[in-house]
C-alpha cells in the first residue's frame, strides 16, 4: 500500500477528472416555486383526466335509455336511465367547462382583461378565497399591447390551443339526438337515422383525443412513478371501458334494428296506422299481428323475413324491454368483452352496411388493444429482465466496492486525502468498474484522482504551505514526509497536552479541532489544510539542547479528526543533510524570536524577514549606531561584544523602535531617531542586519499579521494624550482631531514654525528633528528650550478653542508666547500640526461632548460680583457685608495675550476670571484658568494678608505673586487692588 509521495504528482498525466459538479443553481426561493407548481400542475391534470376518463366511462349510459315495449311494438325513454345519465354527463362537464374557462382567461389578451374585472374582495370569505386562489392561476403581465383585445389576436390564440377540441368535447348532439329525435322519428326517416348515429359515435372521438392529449402532456412528469402492476391494471382497464362502450352501442343498434324491422313492415305491409313508434303516440292503431309476423326474434324457418344479424341475441334475451339494469349492463358488457377478445370473428352481421360497419370497427379496435397489450407484456417482460440483470450486476459491483473500500481508506490516509471525500472518489471507481470490471482499484486509483485533489492533499503540498518549509529543498521535504503517520482521533480526544513538551506537528486532513490556552480561553478552531506545531521543526528536543521550553496550549478534537502526524522522534532521525537545513532555519528564527514583538509572529513571516538578513561585520570601537541619528536598520548581534550607552548589551538586538512605525505611511522614507549609542568594545563583531525599506516590503506583503501593531491613528492618540486637556476629551473627539493633525516638514535651520507676538495658528508635535522655543521677553519663566520628537508646543490653543466653545469664537487668534524655529543640530524638522481652523471645526461639530455646566454656585437674586467672591474658598465664611462692600472695589478690565500679574513681582492686585482663559506658570509646572471653573481667580495671598490684619500688624510690604498670570487671548476680568481691599474694615465682622 506504501507508495512514494511524489507518486502523486507523477500521476497528474494519467488524471481522470470528476464529472463536472460545478454546474450552476438556481435561487433556492425559485427553484421551491417550480416545485410547487408542478406539483400542482400535475395533481390538476391528474384530477382533469380522471374526470374525462369518468366521462367516456358514463356517457354510454345514454345508448341504455331507449327502452322497447314488444308487446305494443313502440319506443319510450327510460326515465331512471335518463335522469341518472343526464346528472353524471353534468358533473364530468363541470370539468370541461372549468378547463375551458380557465384556458381563456389564460390567454395572454385576455389576462389584463379577467383581472381588472375581478373584484379584490366579497362580503363572503369562502369566495374572496376562490377568487384569490383564480388570481394566483392567471399569468403575471408585465406589459400590456394596444392590440391585446382585438378578435383576430384572440382567434390566433384559440386556433392554436386545444380548446376546440374541449368545446366539441362537450357539445350535447348526439344526447340531443336521442332524447328528442329518436323517439318522435319517423317511419320514413332511415337518413335521420344515420345522421344520429354517426353523431352518437363521432362523439367519442374528442373525448378520447381529450384523454390522449392530456396524457401525452404530462407523460414526462409521470415518467418512471407508474409501477408495473398498475400499467398492467392500466391495459385491462382499457379492455374493459372498450367492451362497455361497444356494448353499450350493440344494445343501441339492436334496438334501432328492431325499430327498422317494424318500419320495414309497414312500409310493405298494411298493418301501421302511425308515422311514428312512439309509445305516446296513437298505439291502437298497429296491427300487432303483422308486426309480430315480420319481425320475429325466435323464428321457426331457417329463413326468416327479417334478419336481426348481430342484433338477435340481446333481441332473444328480452334486455330491450327489461328495466332489470344490472342484468342489462352485464349481459351487453360480457358481449363486448368476448366479441373484443376474438376480433368478432364469431360475428355474422347481416346485409346490412350500418352492421357490416360496425363488426367490422369491433375488429380493428379489438386488434389495436391486442396488439398494444402484446407490445406492453413484451416492454414489461424486457424490464423486468434487464431489472434482473441489473440486480446481479449491482450485487457483483457491491461486492467489489465491498472488498475494495478497506483498501481505498488506508492508501487515502496514507496519502492524506480526507476520508469524507472517499465517497465521491469510491462513486467515480463505481463508475470505472461499470466500464471495465476488471479495472484495478489500488494500481489505477491516481489514474481517477482529480487535478486538485493531488496538488492540494498530497504530503509534499502539505508541507510546503508550512512557511519554515515553503522555500526548503526538495530532498529535505520528501524526506520529511515519508515520516508522516495517519492518525485518527475521536471527538473530545486531547490531541496535544498543554504545559507539556511539543511532541508532533499536527496536519490536519479532515475534521475540526481547537485550541485552547492555559487559562482555559479560546484560540481558534482549525479544520482540514491547516497544521499546528510548526514550532517542533526549530524545537531543541530534537537535537543536542535542552533549553525546550512547555507549550501553553492545548489541542483538542471536536469531530472525527484524520491527520498526518510528524513526531518529534522522527525529526531526530533525518539524514545529517536534511539536519543541517533544518539547523540553519532554526537558528534565523529563534534569533528573530528574541525581539519582544516577534515572540508570537508567525513562522512565515519570521523566515520571509530572515531573507533579508545580511551579515556585517564591525571592528573595537566601531559605532553601530548614534543616539540621535536616524535608525534605518535592525541589527542582531550574532558575535562579539558591544556595549549600549557604555553598558554592557542586555539582548542581542538593536532597532525595535522600526517595528513601532512600520504602519506609518511615511515609513521608511521618515525614520524615528535612535535613543541611545551602540559601540563594539571586543576585537570584532559579526551582526545581522535588516533594513528598514526591507522590513516595510515585508510588512506589506503581511499586513495581516501586523495588525495588533500600533497604527498609524493609535501613535497619534498616544500623542495626544500626552497633553493633559486632551486626556480629559472624549474619545471620539481625539479621534476626529487624530483625522486633523498635518505632516509638516521644515528643511531649512532657524526657519520660523510659530512667531513671538503672532497669531497662535497650530499646536504642533515633533516626530523627527529638534524645535527650538525662544521668547524676547525677559520676564518669561518656564519655557522648555527645546522640544524633541514626541514633544508637543502651542497648547495655550486648545484651552483657547475650548474656552469658546459654546459661544461665538473672537475675531482674532490669541497671539503665541514664544517663537518656534528649526534647531540647527538636529537637521530636518517634521510636525504634526493641529491648526486652528481644524481644531475650531472639530470643536464646534462636537460641542456636546464637551461639558456645559459651570462649577460656580448661581443665586439670581444676588449680584454675580458677589457670586464671583463667594467661590474664594476662604471668603466663603465671610460676612455678607463686608463682601458687598469689598464689590464695591471690583472693577473690570480685559487684557488682550499680556501678562496680567508676573512672576516675583508685587502683587498690587488680585482678579477674578468673567471670561475666557489665563495660563499659569511657575518654575515646577503649568495650569489654566478658566471662566466658570474653580478656582478661577489670582492672589489667595492678598486676602490671607488682609484677614490676618485684624489681629497682627500687617507689613506694608506687599507679597510677591509666585506664578505668572498670561491672557491668552482676549479675556475679562474683575480687577481688585491691594490697596482697595485693605480699605475695607473688618473689625468683628469675620464669619
Amino acid at each position: 500500500m506504501a507508495s512514494a509521495p511524489g507518486d502523486l504528482e507523477k500521476a497528474e498525466a494519467s488524471r481522470t477528472d470528476y464529472p463536472n459538479s460545478n454546474q450552476t443553481t438556481e435561487n433556492s426561493d425559485t427553484r421551491d416555486g417550480d416545485v410547487k407548481n408542478s406539483k400542482n400542475a400535475a395533481r390538476l391534470t391528474k384530477i382533469f383526466i380522471t374526470s374525462c376518463v369518468l366521462g367516456v366511462l358514463l356517457d354510454p349510459l345514454f345508448l341504455y335509455i331507449p327502452l322497447l315495449n314488444y308487446d305494443l311494438k313502440c319506443l319510450r325513454l327510460d326515465n331512471t336511465i335518463k335522469i341518472i345519465a343526464l346528472v353524471s354527463r353534468l358533473f364530468t362537464d363541470i370539468f370541461y367547462v372549468g378547463r375551458i374557462i380557465l384556458q381563456v382567461c389564460r390567454f395572454e389578451n385576455c389576462s389584463p382583461f379577467v383581472n381588472r374585472i375581478l373584484p379584490e374582495s366579497c362580503s363572503s370569505n369562502v369566495i374572496t378565497s376562490l377568487i384569490k386562489c383564480f388570481r394566483e392561476l392567471l399569468p403575471e403581465v408585465t406589459e400590456v399591447h394596444k392590440k391585446e383585445y382585438l378578435i383576430p389576436s384572440i382567434t390566433k390564440e384559440i386556433w392554436e390551443s386545444s380548446i376546440i377540441v374541449d368545446i366539441l368535447a362537450i357539445l350535447p348532439f348526439p344526447q340531443v339526438a336521442i332524447l328528442i329525435f329518436f323517439p318522435k322519428m319517423r317511419v320514413s326517416g332511415s337518413f335521420g337515422k344515420r345522421i344520429m348515429n354517426f353523431l352518437v359515435m363521432v362523439q367519442y372521438v374528442p373525448r378520447v383525443l381529450r384523454i390522449y392529449l392530456s396524457c401525452k402532456k404530462a407523460r414526462k412528469p409521470f415518467k418512471g412513478q407508474i409501477p408495473l402492476w398498475l400499467k398492467g391494471l392500466l391495459n385491462l382497464f382499457l379492455y374493459i371501458l372498450a367492451s362497455h362502450v361497444l356494448g353499450a352501442f350493440w344494445y343501441f343498434f339492436a334496438a334501432q334494428q328492431m325499430i327498422s324491422c317494424w318500419e320495414h313492415a309497414c312500409r310493405y305491409g298494411n298493418g301501421c296506422g302511425a308515422i311514428t313508434f312512439n309509445c305516446h303516440d296513437h298505439q291502437t292503431l298497429k296491427n300487432i299481428t303483422v308486426l309480430n309476423d315480420f319481425c320475429p326474434i325466435n323464428p321457426r324457418d331457417t329463413t326468416p323475413p327479417f334478419n336481426f344479424g348481430i342484433y338477435l341475441n340481446v333481441l332473444q334475451s328480452g334486455a330491450l324491454w327489461s328495466t332489470d339494469y344490472p342484468l342489462k349492463f352485464l349481459n351487453s358488457f360480457c358481449w363486448g368483452l368476448r366479441n373484443l377478445s376474438s376480433l368478432a370473428s364469431n360475428l355474422q352481421p347481416s346485409f346490412y352496411t350500418w352492421e357490416i360497419t360496425f363488426v367490422a370497427f369491433i375488429s380493428i379496435i379489438g386488434l389495436i388493444l391486442f396488439v398494444y397489450l402484446i407490445g406492453n407484456l413484451q416492454t414489461y417482460v424486457l424490464i423486468d429482465t434487464e431489472r434482473l440483470e441489473s440486480h446481479r450486476r449491482e450485487n457483483k459491483l457491491k461486492r467489489k466496492l465491498t472488498e475494495n473500500d478497506r483498501k481505498v481508506e488506508s492508501w487515502l490516509s496514507g496519502h492524506g486525502i480526507p476520508l469524507s471525500r472517499k465517497q465521491k472518489i469510491m462513486e467515480e471507481i463505481k463508475r470505472e468498474l461499470e466500464e471495465n470490471s476488471d479495472f484495478d482499484v489500488v494500481r489505477e486509483i491516481l489514474s481517477i484522482l482529480p487535478l486538485e485533489e493531488i496538488k492540494s492533499c498530497s504530503p509534499l503540498s502539505r508541507l510546503r504551505k508550512v512557511p519554515l518549509l515553503k522555500d526548503m529543498d526538495e530532498g529535505v521535504l520528501v524526506e520529511i514526509s515519508e515520516k508522516l503517520h495517519p492518525e485518527k482521533y475521536t471527538p473530545g480526544k486531547i490531541i496535544i497536552n498543554k504545559d507539556e513538551t511539543l511532541q508532533m506537528m499536527l496536519f490536519i486532513v479532515d475534521g475540526r479541532v481547537i485550541i485552547e490556552k492555559t487559562d482555559g480561553s479560546q484560540l481558534e478552531h482549525l479544520g482540514p489544510g491547516d497544521f499546528y506545531g510548526e514550532e517542533l521543526l526549530v524545537s531543541p528536543l530534537w537535537t543536542s539542547s535542552s533549553d525546550a521550553k512547555p507549550i501553553n496550549q492545548s489541542v483538542q478534537a471536536i469531530d472525527d479528526v484524520q491527520a498526518l502526524v510528524l513526531f518529534v522522534t522522527d525529526m531526530a532521525t533525518l539524514s545529517f543533510s536534511s539536519r543541517r537545513y533544518i539547523n540553519e532555519l532554526r537558528m534565523v528564527v529563534t534569533i528573530l524570536q528574541k525581539v519582544p514583538k516577534l515572540q508570537t509572529m508567525d513562522k512565515q513571516v519570521l523566515k520571509a524577514m530572515s531573507h533579508h538578513l545580511s551579515p556585517v561585520s564591525y571592528k573595537r570601537d566601531d559605532y553601530i549606531v548614534r543616539e540621535n541619528q536616524p535608525v534605518s536598520r535592525m541589527f542582531f548581534v550574532t558575535r562579539g561584544e558591544v556595549t549600549k550607552n557604555e553598558n554592557p548589551l542586555e539582548a542581542n538586538f538593536i532597532g525595535e523602535e522600526l517595528l513601532e512605525w512600520v504602519l506609518d505611511k511615511s515609513f521608511p522614507t521618515i525614520l524615528p531617531l535612535s535613543t541611545c549609542t551602540v559601540r563594539v568594545v571586543s576585537n570584532d563583531a559579526e551582526v545581522l542586519i535588516l533594513k528598514a525599506r526591507m522590513l516595510k516590503n515585508v510588512v506589506s506583503k503581511f499586513m495581516k499579521h501586523f495588525s495588533n501593531f500600533s497604527s498609524l491613528s493609535d501613535i497619534r492618540l498616544t500623542w495626544l494624550k500626552k497633553v493633559e486637556i486632551f486626556q480629559q476629551m472624549d474619545e471620539q473627539v481625539l479621534e476626529a482631531i487624530c483625522k486633523c493633525l498635518k505632516h509638516m516638514n521644515f528643511n531649512v535651520a532657524k526657519r520660523h514654525i510659530l512667531q513671538e507676538k503672532k497669531p497662535l495658528k497650530m499646536m504642533f508635535f515633533v516626530i523627527r528633528g529638534v524645535v527650538l522655543i525662544e521668547s524676547d521677553s525677559a520676564l518669561e519663566v518656564n519655557v522648555k528650550n527645546t522640544c524633541e520628537i514626541g514633544s508637543f508646543y502651542g497648547e495655550e490653543l486648545v484651552h483657547w478653542v475650548t474656552t469658546w466653545v459654546h459661544k461665538s469664537f473672537p475675531a482674532k487668534l490669541p497671539l503665541s508666547p514664544g517663537s518656534a524655529l528649526c534647531s540647527v543640530r538636529g537637521g530636518p524638522v517634521e510636525i504634526l500640526a493641529l491648526k486652528a481652523d481644524d481644531l475650531k471645526s472639530v470643536v464646534y461639530e462636537l460641542r456636546s461632548k464637551f461639558i456645559t455646566e459651570t462649577t460656580l454656585p448661581t443665586d439670581s437674586d444676588q449680584p454675580r460680583e458677589l457670586t464671583i467672591l463667594k467661590n474664594v474658598e476662604i471668603l466663603k465664611t465671610m460676612n455678607e457685608e463686608v463682601l458687598k462692600e469689598v464689590c464695591k472695589h471690583l472693577t473690570e478690565k480685559t487684557y488682550k495675550d499680556e501678562y496680567i500679574i508676573m512672576k516675583d513681582k508685587q502683587m498690587e492686585m488680585m482678579f477674578f476670571i468673567v471670561s475666557g482663559v489665563v495660563s499659569v506658570t511657575n518654575e515646577s509646572s503649568k495650569h489654566y484658568l478658566r471662566e466658570g471653573e474653580c478656582p478661577n481667580h489670582s492672589g489667595d495671598e492678598l486676602i490671607q494678608r488682609w484677614v490676618r490684619s485684624k489681629s497682627t500688624s500687617v507689613s506694608a510690604e506687599l507679597p510677591t505673586s509666585p506664578s505668572s498670570f498670561w491672557a491668552i487671548g482676549e479675556v475679562e476680568v474683575l480687577i481688585l487692588k491691594a490697596e482697595d481691599l485693605a480699605s475695607v474694615q473688618l473689625g468683628d465682622r469675620i464669619g
